[in-house]
This record gives structure tokens, sequence and C-alpha cells, in this order.
């Protein structure tokens, strides 16, 4: 069993995602909960590095306290720990697991709550778009599933447009305007005919 503490927002390509079909909540994540997600592999999964993007809801509330999250395939298993503190209402939160080495074939996406209370907890979103099968809460099989998404980190494009780069290149050019304007009116000499 190997722990990562990243909660990492690295970039990733997605594989494979659930739709977001007759929304539940899976109810709170308090200390002890076990919801079990089965999975599958795809064969050509380019990585032994994956990614998942998992749908929680906060209650519309800032929670305290910790879940960790993990992926879990025969003897294999990886598991990260979030502060839930800084998870938003309905938003996907994007983790990836290093050098987990997952072979094709099933496996299981687990979230465990370690000591969220009733009232001060997260929840995830299920769906009843389902092609693994349903989710397992604290061991009971429900006709539903985690809305999640699966992929694998990439690396981050060789350049994107932020404001900083704008305002950078912006400065660049307005730089060689103005060198260009004293060159052209100061420093060159009039030719004679």
């Amino acid at each position: 069993m190997l722990y990562n503490s990243l909660w990492q927002t690295t970039h990733a390509k997605v594989v494979f995602s659930t739709n977001l079909n007759n929304p539940v909540p899976a109810g709170e994540i308090v200390s002890g909960k076990k919801i079990v997600q089965p999975i599958s592999i795809p064969g050509n999964f380019k990585t032994e590095d994956m990614c998942f993007e998992i749908l929680f809801a906060t209650y519309d509330r800032v929670n305290n306290g910790t879940i960790e999250i993990s992926i879990r395939q025969n003897n294999k298993k990886q598991i990260i720990s979030k502060d839930i503190k800084g998870i938003k209402d309905n938003s996907y939160q994007k983790l990836c697991f290093n050098e987990i080495e997952l072979e094709a074939g099933q496996a299981y996406l687990e979230i465990y709550g370690v000591d969220g209370s009733s009232g001060n907890a997260i929840t995830v979103w299920l769906t009843d778009d389902i092609p693994f099968g349903g989710v397992f809460i604290d061991g009971q099989e429900y006709e539903r599933g985690l809305t999640f998404k699966l992929g694998y980190p990439v690396d981050p494009p060789a350049f994107t447009i932020t404001g900083g780069a704008i305002i950078f290149w912006l400065f660049v050019l307005t730089y060689l305007l103005i060198i260009t304007f004293i060159f052209l009116h100061f420093i060159r000499k009039p030719t004679e005919m």
C-alpha cells in the first residue's frame, strides 16, 4: 500500500467519463464511510500513471476534515489523502496516481471518510450512467455509480496565452518599435543624392 500526498493539478488527457444523468448525492462522507466504484482500465492506456476527476458536492458549505481516495487492483493499492476544506461545491477534483502500473482490466476506485462528521462532510454525485456496474457504499451495492473521468497525465502545452504572456509580448513589441523609431530618426544618416 503506497500513500501519495499529492492532490495534483497536472494536465490530463481524458479517455473515459461517465455522464451526470439523474444525479443523486451519495450522502455525507463521514468517518468510516467507504464508497467503492468498480472501473475498467483500458487496454490501450498510455502510461503507468492515471488521473481521475471526481464530481464532489459540499452541500454549499465549507467543510473540514480528510478523505482518502485510492485505486486498487489485486494486491496493488495507492492512496491519496485530501484535506476537503478547499473543495468547491459541485466541482470536479483532479487527482493523479503515479507509477501505479495497473494492468488492463478490472480495478476499484475507493473513497474513504477519515474524520468527517455529520454537518461537516462532503459527498460525491452519483449517476445512473454505470458502464462498470453500480457503486458499493459501506458494502451495499446501488444501481448508480460515481460521476468521474479517467485519463492519463500529459505535458502541458509548450505555450499558452496568459495575461502575463500578453503583457510580456506587448512590452517586447513596444520596445522594438521605440528602438526602430530612434534608429530611423536620429541615428541613421541621410543619404546624399
